[in-house]
């Protein structure tokens, strides 16, 4: 784990804007009204208040109500989705609140290189699933080869960005080097964010909550990576001869020995548990 605290410069006009820039083109706009365009225009003046506000953000203050309040809009995984495990919540925030979150999350992952797992394949630059299932299939083909065995397990997490707990998981950003400027906006904005689910033309009441990181804020995909090196963490030193794999709430394990198999498959569980996840059964197997 990191000694001392990363430390990021503070964000600068040019630094929002090319962030605001690498919006796409038809990027959603959010209850504010505000678009990626309408940033991109905005006078040098006004630029530089909101370069003021995000410093006082950072230093501690509320956020601005229409910032952290988001529309929610649910797209099916699957055509004629009828339930609703078959949805997808994606959340949308103001575009000053994603540009400011997208600024701060690829800096927080590109600090969180030095300390994440090779195994770990989601959300760090350069890694994919693809090596997870070439990894598996050299090991399966191996197997046929070797007088020796193999196996493992697969879980899947439920809605892992919107039950990921949030207390353990900020201190853990800590632990790991996340600067205050980014954990205390962060902490603050997800204290303060309402979200109204929105069907059609017609949008609900304001809903608060107490856990979980929403899909839309970027610094979400953040959570996801801290809570993978713990669970990396919590399995390595329980069972050190499992080898596991993540990408983002897909879990795998692998191991030369059944018993251990089934012994981590359990462990896994355990963590689950304690960080109040729920598991996929029928997207669980050994």
């Amino acid at each position: 784990m990191p000694q001392q605290h990363a430390s990021f410069p503070p964000i600068t006009a040019q630094v929002f804007l090319r962030a605001a820039s690498n919006k796409r083109k038809f990027a959603a706009v959010g209850p504010d009204g505000v678009s990626k365009q309408d940033l991109l225009h905005l006078p040098a003046t006004a630029i530089e208040d909101l370069l003021e506000l995000i410093r006082a953000l950072e230093k501690g203050a509320k956020w601005p109500n229409q910032a952290v309040t988001g529309l929610v809009s649910a797209l099916a995984k699957v055509p004629s989705a009828q339930k609703v495990q078959p949805y997808r919540p994606i959340c949308i925030f103001s575009m000053f609140y994603r540009v400011w979150s997208s600024i701060r999350a690829k800096q927080c992952l590109k600090h969180l290189v030095s300390i994440v797992p090779s195994t770990l394949m989601g959300n760090i630059p350069g890694r994919s699933p693809q090596k997870v299932w070439f990894h598996v299939q050299q090991l399966i083909e191996h197997s046929y080869c070797s007088p020796g065995e193999v196996a493992g397990s697969v879980i899947d997490i439920v809605k892992c960005f919107n039950a990921l707990p949030r207390f353990p998981l900020l201190q853990i950003a800590r632990l790991v080097g996340l600067p205050d400027e980014v954990v205390i906006p962060w902490t603050t904005a997800l204290k303060q964010m309402q979200r109204r689910f929105q069907v059609r033309s017609t949008v609900g009441q304001a809903i608060s909550s107490s856990t979980g990181f929403p899909e839309g804020c970027a610094l979400s995909v953040v959570s996801m990576a801290i809570c993978n090196i713990t669970m990396e963490l919590w399995m390595y030193y329980r069972y050190p001869s499992v080898r596991l794999w993540s990408f983002v709430d897909n879990i795998e394990c692998t191991t030369e020995d059944t018993d251990q198999a089934i012994q981590s498959l359990q462990g896994l569980l355990q963590f689950c548990s304690l960080m109040d996840l729920s598991i996929d059964h029928d997207k669980t197997y050994m």
